[in-house]
């Protein structure tokens, strides 16, 4: 008698991309490597069969043939593919979609346009604009559906795209400088850095790490985003300009500097200014950096205004990483960037004369004029970066979230209980919250809510953005599609703000674990949680400076140092900041959803046509 085997267990995963909440900069130095793959249970990443895709559908209403749209999804399939150290390849062709109806976990990788209400259907937050949804078998992915808001333009569509197709081949979100860095820490932006289509340093660390080779990839660039732990923006003086400066003044730019290839580089680094490339050229600094792979750094680097400048004319401060060109790069055009401007004032706004200025400087740095001048403009850096850490500070907003809850509920986690659906297969598990207090939605001691996942006997399912919680847990709950969606917080793990014991009384911490540390009226202000320079990697560059005679420099770290950290927010502060938002907000209805039974949970939708 043949014994059947059990089936085996299928598991969905799904990956949004979100512009929601606005998160801070640490403008210290940072390396980062901090790539991050989807697990499995038992152990291992989820990846597709040997190094290579199930070929994905793209739809040609939504992408027609030979359209910008269509391009730009081919090209983000290929920036993956062309990364080399990695031998993955995706598949992909055109797919007619006769009746344009998106159908998750059907068997077919699609890739298509659907209208918002199709993306709130699927991830349950009205500001999602990409998602990917995984099926895998243990750990082997089995299909794919990536799909879009119809209503993203091209440049934020080329961005989107890369992020979304880097979940489709394994890859979770980064907490670093990468593409696969979630958009509720970018402001502004869908996609850090400057090339829309290029996987960052630890994008390519991680797919190398999924699906390795032998190849090697040398590549180094400069860019003008700060590269830091857990958020990205433009460099402020990227799109300023230190104006009126004198010959030998210091000027402080934050520059990054990358690694996107699989070996360690040193190669030259070069600084001038030019009114556009190709210019007479000025020297402003030159000196040998060293990288391991897959690296990058932001740092705040003093530079002295060179001779020679035209007074009034506005110049450009170039870095030009491998100067030399003595690496054999694969990529060379992220090699030079506009890292700050500058003009420089007339010749009788300056103390003394050039030439008497000039002769001072070469003869002694540390004379007095030349001493005061630095002093001064540290002092300026000193005040220009307080304010702008302050103002930088990372936001937790959730009024947005408001208008999709049916309750708002403080309370205590009393029971989780686990069940199949109707269909006897999928595992869902009942939440049984006993309410301390009702912010938002009808009043009640004790609520019920059903979220997708759970664990019978040695069976378990886990839902990717579902929050894990245990009995005991007390949480601020924003309870949205409870009964008729997979997850029923609001934006899934977002939805959930955690109650934390502390000696000095109860906290509350973000969805990413920070303390809430102030409320400004609009949104809270969060912990920044800055991470010290990483050691001997200023003393290095110190040291290099010191061999070409640079009597000082500035510290980043030192800056970092001066601000002021806060201290959390008491429980009662955090919940009648709530209460006086919400009141804000005015009578916000409250959204009627029908409850559906688990085994009838659909997420479908006609899309918009293309073309």
């Amino acid at each position: 008698m043949r014994s059947k085997r059990k089936p085996p267990v299928l598991y969905s995963t799904r990956f949004t991309l979100l512009t929601l909440f606005t998160g801070a900069a640490s403008l210290a130095p940072q390396l980062s490597s901090a790539y991050s793959t989807m697990n499995c249970t038992g152990g291992g990443s989820q990846k597709w069969r040997g190094d290579e895709s199930e070929e994905f559908l793209i739809s040609n209403r939504s992408f027609p043939s030979g359209s910008a749209d269509r391009e730009i999804i081919e090209k983000a399939f290929h920036s993956w593919t062309a990364v080399r150290g990695s031998n993955f390849e995706f598949h992909f062709t055109g797919h007619r979609n006769r009746d344009a109806a998106f159908r998750e976990l059907d068997g077919k990788n699609e890739v298509m346009y659907v209208s918002p209400t199709t993306l709130l259907e699927v991830s349950d937050d009205p500001n999602v604009i990409g998602v990917a949804l995984n099926r895998r078998i243990g750990c082997r992915l089995i299909e794919s559906d990536v799909i879009f808001s119809n209503e993203l333009s091209n440049e934020t569509l080329a961005s989107t795209a890369v992020h979304e197709f880097g979940h489709a081949l394994g890859l979770d979100h980064s907490n670093d400088y990468a593409s696969m860095l979630p958009v509720t820490a970018v402001s502004d932006l869908a996609h850090p850095g400057t090339d829309p289509y290029k996987p960052l340093p630890d994008d390519r660390q991680g797919l190398r790490h999924l699906y390795p080779s032998s190849r090697t990839e040398r590549d180094v660039g400069a860019s003008k985003f700060l590269s830091t732990v857990t958020h990205l923006e433009h460099t402020s003086s990227s799109y300023s300009t230190f104006r009126n400066m004198c010959p030998g003044d210091a000027i402080i730019p934050i520059i990054t500097t990358l690694n996107y290839g699989n070996r360690s580089e040193e190669f030259q680094t070069r600084y001038f200014a030019a009114q556009v490339l190709g210019a007479a050229s000025f020297r402003m600094d030159e000196y040998t950096t060293s990288m391991g792979s897959h690296r990058d750094y932001t740092r705040g680097l003093p530079l002295t205004v060179p001779y020679g400048l035209s007074p009034g004319v506005r110049y450009n401060v170039y870095q030009s990483v491998d100067s030399d060109r003595a690496i054999e790069e694969h990529d060379e055009s992220n090699n030079i960037e506009v890292v700050t401007r500058l003009t420089v004032a007339e010749v009788s706004a300056c103390p003394g004369s050039y030439a008497t200025f000039s002769r001072s400087i070469d003869r002694d740095r540390a004379e007095s004029a030349s001493l005061q001048r630095s002093l001064i403009t540290y002092e300026q850096a000193l005040a220009e970066f307080k304010q702008r850490v302050e103002r930088a500070a990372p936001q937790l907003k959730i009024s947005e979230m408001y208008a999709a809850s049916t309750g708002i509920y403080i309370g205590r986690v009393k029971e989780l209980t686990p069940f199949r659906g109707a269909d006897e297969k999928t595992i869902y598990t009942h939440i049984t919250l006993d309410v301390f207090e009702t912010l938002r939605g009808k009043k009640v001691s004790t609520i019920q809510l059903r979220q997708a996942g759970g664990t019978i006997e040695d069976e378990s399912l886990w839902i990717e953005g579902a929050p894990q919680l245990a009995v005991g847990d007390e949480i601020i709950a924003i309870v949205g599609r409870n009964g008729r969606s997979m997850i029923p917080f609001v934006g899934g793990e977002k939805g959930v703000l955690r109650i934390q014991d502390t000696p000095v009384g109860k906290i509350v911490l973000s969805p990413s674990g920070k303390e809430i540390v102030g409320y400004n009226g609009r949104s809270f202000e969060l912990a920044r949680g800055l991470v010290s320079t990483p050691e001997g990697h200023d003393n290095a560059l110190d040291s290099d400076r010191d061999r070409q005679g640079r009597s000082s420099s500035i510290s980043m770290e030192g800056l970092m140092n001066t601000v002021e950290q806060k201290t959390p927010l008491p429980l009662v502060e955090v919940i009648d900041a709530l209460k006086r938002d919400l009141e804000q907000k005015g009578n916000l209805p409250i959204p009627q959803y029908e409850k559906q039974p688990a085994s009838e949970i659909r997420m479908r939708e006609e899309i918009r046509q293309s073309g």
